[in-house]
């Protein structure tokens, strides 16, 4: 066999060049000679480059490739007797490699799949489905690219993908997903019909070991990791700045609370409500300018019967949720209300697996760090234990290729129990007074001290369902229902130390003066609960030209505080103590020291020297309803750059309907008498909770509040019931009677294209949106107390003065010039929204990314809603308390910039830094203006008889 030589001198590069030439040929010829006799082939499925050193050690020859041809290649598995190229095409079978053989030597080698061009006429489709092994789950996502063209998608929820225009022939596909090395395969694609790819990631189910090597340790491949491959992935091809996290990337919670998942993102405050998250904020902007999102829609919100726009996580459980996606920077298709991101909560959907998966866990949960199994005291008048069952259900049921169902369900009931302390400090908290005197910051000194229990009871019932129908290879209908029911009792007990009025402070001490100190024991116990519901339905279409989606959802929310057989706040003194503070630190003083006028020491921990004073109770209701409409439709343009167009209209319509009457009254026992000795509160001791011990100090005995409320029913004429306490009763539910709907018309146009061949991501356009609001709150008109003329001209006496109806402080007279819901308002507004985003893909795995967007924050309702309290025109008081209507949201340009890293499989982290600028302009405020006829004829009134 004559072999070339390179003649010498040659230099160096050229020399390894003849070397390797020499190395493949040599190899090619050995293979070629044995080609007649069969070997004993048994490879496994697995990455190209290490699957075709094992076929060369098993073929007995030296067998070379080009490792950047076969890179991101997944041959199949070969075993049984064959010849060496009847093995090296089963191995590359349906793969973008193929084997090639020398005509005269008859030498095998491995080249990539030639690409066919297109004929006129010569295009064809291609679809299917990307899935990962390890989870059962399809991917969302997965990044599908055609080699050689310039076409490029990515996988929806259910992980389908379909390219409708790709040039007939045999083309390689190329599919990335995160924590996975990329998969290539050639398909063969007929002019005129649909050709179908599906992929697989992870294990081939033939016993891989799917082990993450840590030293001596084996971290299983498991649930949460493949979660956060999910996460990472969507991160990764996001248009704009974007946080993910999966539900399943974190340990169970509890009670199911969203919020707690998504507090694990950067930027992200969960805000709480004693022991439980309740609603969260984005980039320092408050709750009520975070707009949340289910699957796209509006939720309702009760809003703790609050007028703002908050959107509370008590009736949203995340047993039905997929993932949690914050929006760091606004495009089009986002909502314009978003300063600081967006919240959106992804349903399950039965396509996102490839088999069923049935879910049931059961557990005990118990209050704080109490793991007893016996009875302690409860947070009511009884001992009760201190843990409580949980019972969660769920499925995820692809019935058929074309359809399938999810449910979710959870009971869980909690009990929490945490003690906690407030103090005031002059001048930080308190003012200075005639009763404080004046320090300066740096020498602060303590005159009011709280111990509190906040015993809490929760219950939480929610089920949520959908179905997905593929109608038809390019149309997918989703219908969905989610339902919540949430209660919370709890009885907030508190004991307040006071100084009343201070003589001397220090570091650590103050004084207070001689039988100005006094204590209190106070309550705050309601029983919350609340309703939500929403169902929804989505069609859509991905066609070979147009993909659009339309759908809507109607959600309700309802909020309820009531005091459910007890009164809400009691309040129970001790008066005409000394009271001192020693030994002052961060959270308590160290000793506190109480005597009475005569300067003795006294027990402020007996409920015996405490006397009930009042009592007060409340009843808030309040709904929210959200109607949410979407239409949008994109298309490709094959223009000299890749260019998506996509445009369409969001409308939302929103109503709140609010009440939130108070009453209270004085407690006057059996003699009548306010404040005197039968007035006693150890007469309603509770045994049980008087056990517990305090953060601060010895036990103190407490009140039971049942024993009180069922005094009242028992004897009601023990409770003071003057005409007073029924005007002031009757003016707070005037005055908290509030309504309103919000309209939002929102059409946009969005434009993606990509240059330096996909390096450079661009995502811009612009969102327009109209907002109506039309609403009704209280009227406040004094003048209504006097009667008037035909003419509406008021009459007056002899000495002309003004005949009264009725006296204002009169229920008679409040009636009249109290007027539930007698202001209107009817206000629109509206802007343009523009925004880009950009990201540039400095290496594979680097990604730097930059954002502008106008976005606003709306006022809360309760800024808007009308509210109108006019002074009597006879009287000198000459201020009109108003609301603002036509108060305008603040608006916002932000620019962010963002560096994200993601490692190299099998990993799937990414580290990332962001940074960001928002310039906001009109902020809210209050302020003392003329009532000049400009300002006053807007709201209906009469400047003859108000104005300045």
């Amino acid at each position: 066999m004559n072999v070339p030589t390179c003649p010498s001198p040659v230099p160096l590069p050229w020399r390894r060049c003849a070397l390797f030439l020499l190395a493949v040929c040599g190899g090619l010829l050995s293979l070629a000679a044995g080609e007649p006799g069969k070997r004993a082939f048994e490879i496994a499925a697995g990455p190209a480059e290490a699957t075709l050193r094992t076929f060369s050690d098993q073929a007995g020859g030296q067998f070379l490739f080009s490792a950047e041809k076969v890179a991101g290649v997944r041959t199949n598995a070969v075993k049984g007797d064959f010849t060496a190229r009847d093995a090296l095409q089963r191995l590359l079978a349906g793969t973008a490699l193929r084997a090639v053989q020398d005509e005269r030597t008859g030498a095998l080698t491995v080249d990539r799949a030639a690409l066919a061009a297109a004929g006129p006429g010569g295009f064809g489709s291609v679809e299917g489905r990307v899935l990962n092994r390890d989870t059962g789950l399809y991917v969302n996502n997965a990044r599908v690219v055609v080699e050689g063209q310039r076409l490029e998608v990515f996988t929806d929820a259910a992980g389908y993908f379909m390219l409708p225009r790709v040039a007939a022939g045999e083309v390689a596909l190329r599919v990335f997903f995160t924590g996975f090395p990329a998969q290539t395969r050639a398909l063969a694609v007929t002019s005129g019909q649909r050709a179908v790819a599906d992929f697989a990631f992870g294990a081939d189910g033939k016993g891989d070991d799917k082990t993450i090597m840590l030293d001596a340790f084996k971290v299983a491949t498991s649930r949460d990791m493949a979660a956060s491959d999910i996460a990472v992935n969507e991160q990764r091809f996001a248009p704009g700045i974007k946080n993910v996290v999966s539900t399943d990337s974190f340990a169970d919670i509890a009670d199911g609370n969203v919020g707690e998942f998504a507090k694990y993102l950067p930027g992200v405050t969960l805000n709480r409500s004693g022991s439980d998250g309740i609603n969260m904020s984005l980039g320092g902007v408050p709750p009520s300018g975070t707009p949340i999102l289910l699957d796209g829609n509006g939720i309702a919100s009760a809003a703790s019967s609050n007028t703002d726009r908050t959107v509370e996580f008590e009736n949203i459980a995340v047993g039905g949720m997929s993932r949690v996606e914050v929006s760091r920077s606004p495009t089009p298709d986002s909502p314009a209300n978003a300063i600081g991101g967006s919240v959106n909560l992804v349903s399950r959907s039965a396509f996102e697996r490839s088999k069923p998966q049935y879910t049931l866990k059961a557990y005990y949960s118990w209050r704080g760090g109490d793991f007893s199994w016996s009875k302690t005291p409860g947070p009511f008048q009884h001992k009760e234990y201190p843990f409580e069952p949980n019972l969660e259900i769920g499925a995820v049921v692809p019935v058929t290729r074309n359809f399938g169902f999810t449910f979710n369900g959870l009971m869980a009931r909690t009990k929490n129990n945490g003690p906690g302390i407030t103090q005031d400090w002059v001048p930080h908290v308190a003012a200075q007074s005639a009763n404080f005197p004046a320090t300066t910051p740096d020498n602060p000194y303590l005159v009011r001290f709280r111990l509190q229990e906040r015993p809490k009871i929760t219950l939480r019932n929610t089920a949520s369902l959908s179905a997905d129908w593929r109608v038809s290879p390019a149309d997918v209908l989703t219908v969905g229902f989610q339902y919540s029911y949430f209660t919370s009792e709890f009885w907030v007990r508190q004991l307040n130390f006071d100084v009343g009025r201070a003589v001397s402070f220090g570091r650590d001490f103050t004084q207070g003066a001689a039988g100005t100190g006094f204590m209190q024991i106070l309550t705050d116990a309601r029983e919350k609960n609340g309703t939500s519901w929403a169902p929804s339905v989505r069609w859509r279409h991905n066609g070979r030209i147009w993909q659009w989606n339309l759908g809507g959802s109607y959600s309700g929310a309802s909020n309820h505080y009531a005091s459910d057989g007890y009164f809400q706040s009691n309040n129970a003194f001790y008066r005409n103590l000394t009271l001192r503070f020693d030994q002052l630190t961060e959270d308590h003083p160290g000793r506190i020291t109480a005597t009475d006028a005569a300067g003795q020491p006294v027990n402020v921990y007996d409920l015996n020297n405490y006397r009930l004073e009042n009592v007060g109770g409340l009843n808030f209701n309040s709904w929210a309803i959200v109607r949410s409409a979407f239409v949008n439709a994109k298309r490709d343009l094959d223009l000299r750059v890749p260019v998506t167009v996509k445009g369409g209209v969001d409308l939302r319509v929103e109503h709140r309907d609010i009440t939130r009457p108070t009453y209270s009254t004085n407690f006057v026992g059996r003699d009548g008498v306010f404040r005197s000795a039968d007035d006693n509160a150890g007469q309603w001791y509770d045994p049980s909770y008087s056990q517990r011990d305090l953060l601060f100090g010895p036990r103190m005995q407490w009140f039971d509040l049942d024993q009180i409320g069922g005094l009242f029913r028992s004897n009601p004429d023990h409770f003071a019931n003057t005409e007073a306490n029924q005007v002031n009763a009757y003016r707070s539910e005037v005055t908290t009677s509030q309504a309103i709907t919000e309209t939002i018309t929102a059409p946009y146009l969005r434009l993606d294209s990509k240059f330096l061949d996909g390096r450079l991501q661009v995502t811009g356009g612009v969102r327009y949106e109209k907002t109506q609001d039309v609403g009704d709150g209280p009227l406040i008109d004094p003048s209504r107390i006097y009667q008037r003329d035909a003419q509406g001209r008021i009459v007056r006496d002899t000495q002309n003065r003004p005949v009264v109806i009725a006296p204002l402080a009169s229920l008679a007279g409040t009636k009249l010039a109290y007027v539930e819901r007698g202001a209107s308002v009817d206000k629109s507004y509206d802007g343009f929204f523009p925004s880009l985003n950009a990201s540039y893909l400095i290496r594979q795995n680097l990604i730097a990314r930059v954002s502008y967007g106008r976005a606003i924050n709306r006022p809360n309702f309760g800024n808007i809603l009308p509210s109108m309290n006019l002074p009597d025109p006879e009287s000198t008081n000459r201020t009109i308390t108003l609301t603002n209507p036509e108060l305008k949201p603040w608006i916002a340009d932000s620019y962010g910039v963002a560096l994200e890293y993601y490692f190299n499989e099998p990993s799937s982290g990414v580290l990332s830094a962001r940074a960001y600028l928002r310039d906001i302009k009109d902020f809210f405020g209050t302020r003392l203006v003329p009532a000049t006829p400009d300002v006053l004829e807007p709201y209906g009134i009469d400047p003859a008889q108000y104005g300045d």
